[in-house]
C-alpha cells in the first residue's frame, strides 16, 4: 500500500514529466485514492465495486420522471433515453425499467411521423415506472 507521501511524489513525477512535453494537463480530472470516477462510473477499489455516480443516477432519474410526467416523447428524446439506460445497464441491473417496451415503441413509429411527439402506452409506462 503506497503512503501519501508516494502518492505526492508520483503527482509531482507526473507534472514535471507533462511540463517538459509540452501535454496540457487537466486537473479536474485528476484523481487519487480508492474511489475514482472514470466515464460516469464510481471505481471502489476497496469495496471491489464499480457504480454509478450520485450524479449520474440523479440525471438518469429526472429524465425518467419527466418523460413519465409528460406522458409523451419525441423519437429523439426515446432515443436519449433508450441510451442512457443501455449505458446505465453496464453497471445497474435495471429490471422491468430495461425492458423491450421502450425499443418496440420507437420500432412501431411511423416513418412519417418522426417529427411529432407519441404517447406513452400503458406497458411502456408501467415499465419507466421507479
Amino acid at each position: 500500500m503506497r503512503r501519501p507521501s508516494d502518492l505526492s511524489c508520483v503527482a509531482e513525477g507526473y507534472n514535471l514529466i507533462t511540463d517538459y512535453l509540452g501535454v496540457p494537463r487537466n486537473e479536474a480530472k485528476n484523481a487519487a485514492g480508492t474511489v475514482v470516477e472514470i466515464l460516469g462510473y464510481e471505481i471502489d477499489t476497496q469495496l471491489m465495486q464499480t457504480r454509478l455516480s450520485s450524479v449520474n443516477q440523479a440525471k438518469l432519474l429526472a429524465l425518467l420522471e419527466i418523460s413519465l410526467r409528460c406522458g409523451s416523447l419525441y423519437f429523439l428524446q426515446a432515443q436519449k433515453l433508450a441510451g442512457h439506460l443501455a449505458w446505465s445497464a453496464q453497471i445497474v441491473r435495471l429490471g422491468r425499467s430495461y425492458s423491450r417496451s421502450l425499443w418496440v415503441f420507437m420500432a412501431d413509429w411511423p416513418l412519417i411521423d418522426k417529427q411529432r411527439p407519441r404517447r406513452l402506452n400503458s406497458e411502456l409506462r408501467s415499465d419507466l415506472t421507479v
